[in-house]
C-alpha cells in the first residue's frame, strides 16, 4: 500500500499566516496611525512595506535555488522572530521619541524582509513539491484553501487582539509563532533542492520517515528495498 503524503503540509501553510505577515501588511498604517505616528508616516510606511515585499520576493527567488528551500527558512525565520520581538518591545513604551519611532519602522521593514524571504518565498514552492503525484492537484487546492482560511482568521482577529492584549502582546504572539515555525521546519521539513519530482515521489512511498528518505539521497530507500526483497548488500 502506498504511504500517504506528509501530514505536516497544511501546518506549513498555516504558519505562513500565523507568523503575522498579513496582519502587518493589512494593518500597518492603522497600527502606526493609532500609535501616534500620523497619517503621512503611516502611509509612507505602508508604501515602504510594499517595496520591501518586492525586495523579499527577489531575494527569496535567488535564495531558494542557491541555498535551498529548508536552509532559506532556517536562515531567515530567526530574523523574522527577532524583528517581531523588537517591535513588541518598541510598542511596550509610549514615549513617542524619535528613537522609538525609528525602531518601530526599521523592525517592521526587517520583519517583512526576513519573513518574506524565509517563509513567503518558500511556502508556495515547496508545497506542491512534497505532495504525491496522484493527489497533487486537489491537495494543492486544499492547501491553498488553508492559506486563505488562516489569512481570513488573521484579518478578523488582528485588530481585536491588539485591542485586547495590546500591540506588544499581539506582536509577541506572532514572534512565538515564528519560533514555533523554526522548530517545525527544523524537525519536519525536508530539503527538496536538487531532488526531482520522481525522487520525491519515491521518498513519499518509502517505509522510512519522509525527511530521512529524501535527505539520504536514495541510500536508505535502497537499503529498505533490499531488506524487503531479501537481497544482500
Amino acid at each position: 500500500m502506498a504511504a500517504p503524503g506528509p501530514p505536516d503540509r497544511p501546518r506549513h501553510r498555516a504558519f505562513s499566516q500565523l507568523t503575522g505577515i498579513n496582519a502587518i501588511v493589512y494593518y500597518a498604517p492603522t497600527i502606526l496611525d493609532d500609535a501616534g505616528f500620523g497619517d503621512s508616516v503611516a502611509l509612507l510606511t505602508g508604501i515602504g512595506i510594499g517595496a520591501m515585499l518586492v525586495v523579499a520576493g527577489i531575494v527569496g527567488a535567488i535564495a531558494v535555488d542557491k541555498a535551498g528551500r529548508r536552509r532559506t527558512m532556517l536562515w531567515f525565520l530567526p530574523g523574522s522572530a527577532l524583528a517581531m520581538v523588537v517591535l513588541a518591545a518598541a510598542f511596550a513604551t509610549s514615549s513617542g521619541s524619535t528613537a522609538q519611532r525609528w525602531t518601530v519602522i526599521i523592525s517592521l521593514f526587517a520583519y517583512i524582509l526576513f519573513n518574506g524571504v524565509g517563509m513567503q518565498a518558500v511556502v508556495w514552492l515547496i508545497g506542491p513539491e512534497i505532495l504525491p503525484l496522484g493527489v497533487r492537484g486537489p491537495a494543492t487546492s486544499l492547501a491553498t484553501l488553508s492559506v486563505w482560511g488562516f489569512d481570513l482568521l488573521i484579518a478578523m482577529t488582528a485588530l481585536t487582539a491588539i485591542n485586547t492584549v495590546g500591540r506588544s502582546g499581539t506582536f509577541l504572539f506572532y514572534a512565538l509563532m515564528n519560533v514555533a515555525c523554526i522548530v517545525f521546519v527544523a524537525l519536519k521539513v525536508p530539503e527538496t533542492k536538487g531532488r526531482s519530482l520522481e525522487r520525491i515521489e519515491q521518498a513519499l512511498h518509502s517505509p522510512l520517515p519522509f525527511r530521512r528518505a529524501l535527505d539520504d539521497d536514495g541510500q536508505g530507500l535502497s537499503e529498505a528495498s533490499d531488506s524487503r526483497t531479501g537481497a544482500v548488500v
